[in-house]
C-alpha cells in the first residue's frame, strides 16, 4: 500500500483523490495516508509539494438560456452569400409577427419570388397576403368543435350530451 500510494504521490495525484472510495484511483482512507506521511517524510514533502500545485480550474460553461439566443438569420447558410430574393421577403414581412406566423409567411413569399410569381416590386403589396395565409393555416379549424365544450353561452351541460339527447341514443 505504501508503494503504491508513493507511485501516485509521484505522478502528481491528489491526497483526496486517493482516499475517495468512490473513485478508480482509490488506494486507502485518509488514517492510513496520515499514518504513512508519518513514517515516510519523502512521501509527505511529495504531499505537500502537490499540494501546493495549482489546480487545473475547469470553468463551467455559461447556462444558455432562450431568451439569449438569437434566431437564425434567414438570409441564406453560413458561409454563402446571400440570396436577394429571401433577403427581400425577410426584409418586406415585419418581425413583429410571431415566428410561427412569420417564418411560413416568410418562405411562401420567397418561394413566391423565386417562381417568378410575384415580382419584387409588388413583394411589399403581397407580403400581407402571404401573412394572412399564415394566419388561417394556423387558425383552429372552426368545423372541429370540442365534444366537451358547453352546448349554450351560459350552460354547464356539455355539447355531447345535448347531441346524445337529439339523436335519442342514450333515452
Amino acid at each position: 500500500m505504501v508503494e503504491k500510494v508513493r507511485a501516485a504521490v509521484i505522478a502528481g495525484t491528489r491526497i483526496s483523490a486517493l482516499a475517495d472510495r468512490h473513485s478508480a484511483t482509490f488506494v486507502c482512507d485518509f488514517r492510513q495516508i496520515r499514518a504513512i506521511r508519518r513514517l515516510h517524510h519523502d512521501i509527505a514533502e511529495r504531499i505537500d509539494r502537490n499540494s501546493q500545485q495549482p489546480r487545473l480550474i475547469v470553468s463551467r460553461p455559461a447556462i444558455i438560456r432562450s431568451t439569449s439566443l438569437r434566431e437564425p438569420t434567414l438570409t441564406g447558410i453560413i458561409a454563402a452569400p446571400a440570396d436577394p430574393l429571401f433577403t427581400l421577403a425577410d426584409q418586406v414581412i415585419s418581425r413583429n409577427l410571431p415566428p410561427h406566423i412569420r417564418r411560413p409567411a416568410v418562405s411562401s413569399l420567397a418561394a413566391a419570388l423565386w417562381l417568378k410569381e410575384v415580382t419584387p416590386e409588388d413583394a411589399g403589396r403581397v407580403a400581407k397576403m402571404f401573412v394572412n395565409a399564415a394566419w388561417k393555416e394556423d387558425a383552429v379549424d372552426r368545423r372541429f368543435i370540442s365534444l366537451d365544450a358547453p352546448a349554450f353561452r351560459a350552460g354547464n351541460v356539455p355539447l355531447i350530451e345535448r347531441i346524445s339527447e337529439r339523436q335519442g341514443l342514450w333515452t
